[in-house]
């Protein structure tokens, strides 16, 4: 630590001297305005100390020529830019440590607000129930929720959506995933989110397509999810959710500058996190990172899932075995706004539809798909297949 003591026969003015050339090991200037006050004992203000040190290395700029050769002013000069150097190297890791503080305390604000939020969210009364009695043991489900894209707009001659389509088709879904779960004797359901529930803010053809702002998607989204997976835990014994992050969500528009990890998706896993606390759904973070999904189905079958922004459907089976040294015996991709099923070498790659249906980028490229969500169920190694129409 710098020694900020006056030295015995130190002058006032080689007092100021030191402690401002040593401002790298001390402080910012009004840090070295309370030390010179207090060590001189006198209340003048910062800039009277500051301004002392400034005149005298103005004025000793000026005749040092005068006094001192050339070799011995060139040494200084170095000594000068070493220190400029070091107070540059300081100031910069000050402000980025503030800036990680300040990034880290907004954090924390937002969680702190999503977590009171969900909080205040009326409690709700089931959309559906079934009065069948939940059996014990039976059959395995999987439950793909894709590519809702809420808070967009479409008006076309092949669909229409909007708020209150959105929750119009959440509804059936949630209908129609209890009826063929109790037909099939589901008692164990994943719910698994791949990403794109939110429309986002990534191009200015989308921005000008939403319906409202991305945090009020946010809003939207997380309230209708926790009302879809209270619905079924009210039907089906063990319900669990599970999620990734996509590209629509994204919180930097340009993706060359975008972090993966910063992702507006996130919050809804927050809010849902606290708002289901104490629920029969068990919110599951078992992921092997933020864009890569991986359980283990009863019957021993390993399945991953990812939004697919990342991932050719053609190559996607071998990249996710050879890349994390599980086989993948069934892959499920949203993203491509699909309902297709492949076979590479016996394992299944299942492309997920889009709840929205087609919107004017699908309507530009003759894509016509009907609004989908994905319901898999598993009997031992039977599957059923089922797409729900919306």
């Amino acid at each position: 630590m710098y020694d900020i003591k006056i030295k015995d026969g130190e002058s006032r003015e080689a007092y100021i001297h030191r402690i401002y050339s040593n401002q790298t090991l001390i402080g910012d200037n009004e840090c070295l305005g309370e030390i010179c006050r207090k060590e001189l004992n006198e209340s003048f203000d910062e800039s009277a100390y500051r301004k002392t040190y400034q005149n005298f290395i103005k004025m000793f700029d000026a005749i040092k020529d005068q006094f001192y050769d050339a070799s011995y002013i060139k040494k200084m000069q170095e000594q000068k830019d070493e220190l400029y150097k070091e107070r540059v190297k300081v100031r910069d890791q000050t402000r980025e440590k503030y800036k990680t503080l300040r990034d880290e305390a907004r954090i924390e604000v937002l969680i702190d607000a999503i977590r009171q939020s969900a909080e205040s969210y009326p409690e709700i009364k089931p959309i559906y129930r079934d009065e069948i009695t939940m059996a014990k043991d039976g059959a395995e489900g999987i439950l793909t929720l894709s590519d809702w894209h809420v808070g967009s707009e479409v008006d076309n001659f092949r669909n229409e959506f909007n708020e209150q389509i959105l929750e119009k088709r959440v509804a059936t879904l949630v209908r129609k995933t209890i009826k063929y779960c109790m037909v099939h004797n589901v008692t164990k359901l994943a719910v698994i989110h791949t990403g794109d529930i939110l429309d986002g803010l990534i191009h200015t053809s989308l921005r000008l397509e939403s319906e409202f702002d991305v945090i009020e998607q946010v809003k939207k989204a997380s309230s209708l999810i926790y009302q879809l997976l209270i619905n079924l835990s009210e039907n089906i014994k063990n319900v669990s959710f599970r999620g990734v992050l996509d590209n629509h969500s994204r919180v930097v528009a340009n993706k060359h500058e975008h972090v993966e990890k910063e992702n507006f998706s996130n919050l809804i896993f927050w809010w849902l996190e606290a708002k289901l606390e104490g629920s029969r759904v068990r919110i599951i973070k078992d992921n092997l990172d933020e864009n890569i999904g991986l359980f283990q189905l009863n019957n021993g079958k390993n399945v991953f899932f990812v939004h697919g922004h990342l991932d050719p459907p053609a190559t996607v089976t071998q990249n996710l075995s050879f890349g994390s040294g599980v086989m993948a015996d069934i892959v499920i991709l949203g993203h491509y706004h699909a309902d297709k099923m492949k076979t590479f070498q016996g394992k299944k790659v299942y492309l997920a539809g889009s709840l929205r249906g087609v919107d004017s980028f699908a309507l530009n490229h003759r894509m016509f798909g009907d609004p989908t969500q994905m319901l898999l169920i598993f009997d031992e190694d039977e599957i059923v297949d089922i797409r729900l129409n919306l």
